[in-house]
């Protein structure tokens, strides 16, 4: 999966940002999935036959170059 980081002002930052899993509804903390960052785009891939059946959702963080840090649970299409 992907997710895109931009900032407008600073800029991100192409060295760090994660994307993770939990279970669709939970409490649970997000884990993270081994996540490459380069340019504006992190890349984690997810092996789902290694989780047990159900929902997931998915969280992606991305840094500016400034060292702030956001995150989104959304997809791209709502």
């Amino acid at each position: 999966m992907e997710a895109i980081v931009t900032d407008s002002l600073s800029g991100s930052d192409p060295a760090r940002g994660s994307i993770a899993v939990r279970p669709a509804r939970s409490r649970q903390p997000f884990a993270r999935l081994p996540t490459t960052a380069s340019g504006n785009k992190l890349v984690a891939r997810w092996d789902s036959d290694s989780f047990p059946s159900g929902t997931y959702e998915f969280s992606a963080t991305g840094y500016d170059a400034a060292g702030n840090a956001t995150s989104s649970e959304r997809r791209a299409n709502g």
